[in-house]
């Protein structure tokens, strides 16, 4: 919520956009405010980007260009079914359920993914990459496959919310399978759920920016502070040697190459970072 913005009321809701990159990647986490949830701020920001975007249901992403390929979240679609369990009344038996079928087979992927993780301890070489392209494609792809079947056989049989779960998984179905052809995507964009709740946290205590700039600038030190946290930072250490860097060069800032400075830059002083 911003209090003072042109031309809207201070009810009106705005939001932060999070963006960020994967595994086998620097990690870097971007927030970014825009008044609305509208298509068009991810088609700006990703201007010139190629290559894959995990993303949830919304349908909005379709409107990216046909460079970027679109990987569905299997946590969204797995959410469907949970809900519905924990909606039943306490007590009721849910082992031969629909939803807990379905619960069931999409367990079996995070299961796989589970041990493909432990066993590569986030070591994403060629090698590795190989094993799990392998292993998705002789295990994954068959449970993927045998819970399409299903939900395409008993759609026509449910109603309710159980009958958007399943449509909700058909309609992602392509987005869903990118990860079985591609090793180096994750199976859901929980990565970024746990970017989110930083901010979300932040949000409950202050509740609201007094004005647009506030929230741009707020974006701009969190995407700083966060993107400094997953690279295993000092944080107050890292902040300092930036300031102290940036106020060097304050008579000519354009003189200051400023990529060695960002948190993810292999050269920043060994001080600066947590020790292990």
């Amino acid at each position: 919520q911003v209090l003072n913005e042109p031309g809207r009321t201070a009810q009106q809701k705005s939001y932060m956009w999070l963006f960020r990159t994967g595994r086998g990647s620097p990690p870097i986490v971007l927030y970014n405010y825009q008044t609305t949830r509208a298509s068009k701020h991810p088609v700006r920001f990703l201007t010139g980007y190629s290559g894959l975007l995990q993303v949830d249901g919304y349908q909005g992403y379709n409107q990216l260009p046909k460079a970027i390929e679109l990987m569905g979240c299997w946590a969204h679609a797995r959410r469907k079914y949970t809900d519905i369990l924990t909606s039943l009344p306490k007590g009721t038996d849910t082992k031969d359920s629909l939803a807990a079928k379905a619960l069931e087979m999409i367990g079996k992927l995070y299961v796989i993914e589970r041990m493909l993780n432990e066993k590569h301890e986030s070591n994403f070489d060629e090698l590795a990459l190989a094993d799990i392209y392998k292993t998705r494609q002789e295990q994954s792809k068959l449970i993927c496959d045998e819970y399409f079947d299903w939900c395409k056989t008993r759609r026509s049989r449910t109603t309710g919310n159980l009958r958007k779960a399943i449509d909700y998984s058909l309609n992602e179905e392509k987005k869903l399978c990118v990860f079985l052809d591609n090793p180096i995507c994750e199976i859901d964009n929980n990565r970024a759920e746990r970017s989110i709740k930083p901010y979300v946290m932040g949000r409950k205590a202050w509740l609201f920016a007094n004005s647009a700039h506030g929230a741009e600038s707020s974006a701009m030190i969190y995407s700083l502070i966060i993107t400094a946290k997953e690279n295993k930072l000092k944080i107050y250490d890292y902040l300092l040697y930036l300031f102290e860097q940036l106020a060097a060069s304050r008579n000519d800032p354009n003189s200051l190459d400023l990529e060695p400075l960002m948190p993810w830059s292999k050269t920043l002083p060994e001080q600066l970072r947590v020790s292990r």
